[in-house]
């Protein structure tokens, strides 16, 4: 059994009318917890990985430094018929 935070109060048709109030614990199982938040009376649960290494796989990968390439040499170069 899981439990999830009242939002909204609501009388539960499951537990013979029991009335649930803002800020309590709701217990019940994991289907009746996600019918309950889809309809707002439940804190809805966010999703979150369970390990590192699922961490790892949702970031993108690092990309290697670029090498430096080699400078060209600045000044005039020769051309064809060129004396100087």
């Amino acid at each position: 059994m899981a439990e999830r935070k009242v939002i909204k109060a609501f009388r539960d048709r499951t537990s013979d009318g029991q009335r649930f109030h803002v800020g309590e614990l709701y217990e019940g199982d994991q289907e009746r917890l996600d019918e309950l938040s889809a309809l707002g009376f439940l804190e809805a649960v966010e999703e979150k990985p369970d390990s590192d290494d699922d961490k790892q796989q949702d970031k993108e990968p690092e990309q290697a430094p670029e090498e430096e390439k080699p400078k060209a040499k600045r000044g005039r170069q020769k051309k064809d018929g060129d004396d100087a």
